[in-house]
């Protein structure tokens, strides 16, 4: 399994049985390998707001948003 791989299957773990900051964790090594993926931006922004810190959610949001333009793709 890629280490990538590896890293989204313990993202899907926490969200399951840990907090939410467990699980940001894992998606900011996520953005590490990836720092394109609006998908990893936007559970970010999810994890962020379940957390109710809306002003790191909020520029996670706006990278998806930013990422699906700039690929010509509507979320």
């Amino acid at each position: 399994m890629s280490s990538q791989m590896k890293t989204f299957t313990e993202w899907i773990c926490t969200v399951f049985f840990e907090m939410p900051h467990e699980s940001i964790k894992y998606l900011k090594q996520l953005l590490e390998i990836d720092d394109q993926s609006p998908d990893y931006h936007f559970l970010s922004g999810v994890s962020y707001s379940n957390l109710r810190q809306y002003d790191k959610a909020i520029p996670e949001y706006e990278e998806a948003l930013e990422i699906n333009y700039k690929w010509g793709s509507k979320p």
